[in-house]
C-alpha cells in the first residue's frame, strides 16, 4: 500500500512540475544537495500549499531525477522530523525516470522507514513569509525496496521557492 500511495505521489508530482504554467526559475529560487557524493541542482522548483501541509518538488531536467517532500500539519518556521513513526506523515521522495517521464526507480523516506531501520531525517523550515519558502536538511537516507541500490543519502541540502498560488 505504501509503495502505490508513493508512485502516486511521484507521478502528482512531476505532473504538477510539468502542468506549472510559469516555468522561469527566476535566480532566487533554488534547490541543491549532494546525493552520492554528486552535486543535484534543481532546474525547476515548486511550493504549493495542500491544505494544512505543504509540498516542494524540485526537479533536474539534465538527468530526470526530482526531489521533493510534502510536510503535513505545516505550521510555519520550525524543523520536521521525517521517517521516526509511523504516525508521521512527513514523506521524502527522490526519483529518477527516463527521458519520456516515466518512473525508473524511487527512493523514500515515510513513516515506515524507522520500522526497517533506516535513519529518521528532518527538514527544518527557516523562512516562510507566505509568498516565499526557505530551508535546509543536513543528512536524509532514501530507501527503494526494489531495486539494487537500497539506500540513496542525500545531504548539504538547502531550498528556496516562491509559492505557486
Amino acid at each position: 500500500m505504501n509503495r502505490k500511495f508513493n508512485y502516486i505521489y511521484v507521478a502528482i508530482v512531476f505532473a504538477l512540475i510539468s502542468c506549472s504554467g510559469d516555468n522561469n526559475q527566476t535566480e532566487k529560487e533554488f534547490f541543491k544537495a549532494i546525493i552520492e557524493n554528486t552535486a543535484y541542482k534543481a532546474s525547476e522548483i515548486r511550493a504549493v500549499h495542500l491544505g494544512e501541509s505543504i509540498q516542494v518538488s524540485s526537479e533536474n531536467s539534465e538527468n530526470n531525477s526530482a526531489i521533493n517532500f510534502n510536510l503535513k500539519n505545516y505550521q510555519g518556521v520550525g524543523s520536521y522530523a521525517i521517517g521516526d513513526s509511523s504516525e508521521n506523515e512527513n514523506i521524502v521522495n527522490y526519483a529518477l525516470s527516463d527521458d519520456t517521464g516515466v518512473l525508473l526507480t524511487l527512493w523514500s523516506l515515510n513513516k515506515t522507514s524507522s520500522s526497517i531501520g533506516i535513519t529518521p531525517g528532518s527538514i527544518e523550515i527557516t523562512y516562510d513569509d507566505g509568498k516565499v519558502i526557505e530551508g535546509k536538511f543536513s543528512t536524509l537516507h532514501v530507501y527503494n525496496y526494489h531495486g539494487t541500490k537500497q539506500i540513496m543519502v542525500i545531504k548539504n541540502g538547502s531550498f528556496k521557492a516562491d509559492y505557486d498560488f
